[in-house]
């Protein structure tokens, strides 16, 4: 908490809490990851439509690749205080404030992008419990593709995964990947390409967009499409700032949020096929087939994870998963 007050300064270009008023707002928005993915086009298209529609009286500045010094696990508490008024952040990685945050992470439960909009959307009533909580509301999400493993070398057997050292994002895919035999680490994103280099990481859990973004094809040669799940970004404004706006500029927010949130589940499979050409015309191995040993020792592997988050998330947990499966039938 010291931290994130020392860093207040950072983001002082940030209006809080003008009266209703007010004709004019500067929000800074912050954003661990590059400018390159869909969640930055995201942001841009939000900071268009609410301009375009406030007439100019919401200025929204971005800041990609934690320009700003916050890591997405640091990005809940930083929106809470007010050090920067809107964070786009990986939810996992929030997993130690609160087991919600690590829903989208549930290994191999989710296998399309319909199923993973249905998985948030049965806990998003308790993500937005848990986020009034610290003082921000849930402004939209968004899903990454599917996360996998980038390595060197094809990864198609129990033994192939054995030893390997291996970034992942959250918790679950700790606990998932140590179950299936590898040495897992949970790395924020600006600290895997220094990791990567100095050879103390094999391997890295993520999504094609984001491996092809940090030029991965440089220093790993296959993605192993293993489908592990569909973690989702979140993007949240801190409720001080969001109370200084006028009824009318609240509307603005929240109709660019829900344009932006539609938009980017819409275009996600379209634009999950395009990185796996984008790696390949890079030169990466796709491995998109596994055998169905490995597939089943891997989903056990997660069920141990996902047991582990209902056994944090209590009798809540079983209610979002139940609600899933009557949605999605699975």
């Amino acid at each position: 908490m010291r931290l994130l007050k020392c860093m207040v300064g950072v983001a002082v270009a940030a209006t809080l809490t003008l009266p209703a008023s007010a004709q004019s707002v500067r929000w800074d928005m912050a954003n661990e990851y590059s400018d390159k993915t869909p969640h930055a086009d995201g942001d841009r298209m939000f900071e268009r439509l609410v301009e375009e529609r406030s007439g100019g009286e919401i200025d929204i500045t971005l800041h990609f690749g934690a320009s700003l010094g916050f890591r997405s696990k640091d990005q809940l508490d930083a929106v809470a205080e007010g050090a920067v008024p809107l964070a786009n952040t990986l939810a996992g990685p929030l997993a130690g404030v609160h087991p919600i945050f690590q829903l989208s992470g549930l290994p191999f439960i989710a296998q399309t992008f319909d199923e993973a909009r249905a998985l948030h959307e049965a806990g998003r009533a308790t993500y937005e419990n848990v986020l009034a909580d610290h003082n921000q509301t849930l402004l939209w999400a968004s899903p990454w593709s599917s996360t996998a493993i980038w390595s060197n070398g094809a990864l198609q057997s129990m033994s192939d995964l054995k030893g390997v050292k291996v970034r992942t994002y959250d918790e679950l895919g700790t606990i998932a990947l140590n179950e299936m035999g590898m040495l897992a680490v949970q790395l924020s994103w600006a600290d895997v390409v220094p990791q990567l280099s100095t050879g103390a990481l094999d391997a890295v859990l993520t999504s094609i967009e984001a491996g092809n973004g940090a030029q991965f094809h440089e220093l790993l040669s296959h993605y192993n499409a293993i489908n592990f799940g569909a973690p989702v970004s979140i993007v949240t404004v801190n409720n001080d700032a969001l109370a200084g706006l006028s009824e009318q500029q609240r509307q603005i927010v929240f109709e660019a949020a829900a344009e932006v949130e539609d938009y980017l589940w819409s275009i996600v499979d379209e634009r999950s096929a395009a990185n796996v050409q984008v790696a390949r015309d890079n030169g990466v191995v796709v491995i998109e087939d596994f055998p169905e040993d490995m597939q089943a020792a891997m989903r056990a592997a997660g069920e141990v994870a996902t047991n582990s988050w209902l056994s944090r998330m209590g009798e809540n947990g079983a209610k979002i998963l139940a609600a899933y499966r009557a949605q999605t039938g699975g």
